[in-house]
């Protein structure tokens, strides 16, 4: 399993990484790890994450 930093994860999904941290603090965003106080990414949770942000139109992504 490849485990991503907070920046290497907001690259990967190409957000900021305090985008990353807003979303993680409010709980809509990716699963992740602590290791101590250090955040950790399972890169296959940012895919699964990534994969339920898919919309078919703009309403429903308002939505969502």
């Amino acid at each position: 399993m490849t485990f991503l930093n907070v920046k290497e994860a907001a690259q990967y999904l190409r957000l900021s990484p305090q985008t990353l941290n807003n979303k993680r603090v409010k709980g809509d965003g990716p699963a992740f790890r602590k290791f101590g106080r250090r955040v950790v990414y399972a890169q296959a949770d940012l895919v699964a994450w990534a994969d339920k942000q898919t919309h078919n139109n703009s309403q429903q992504a308002r939505k969502g």
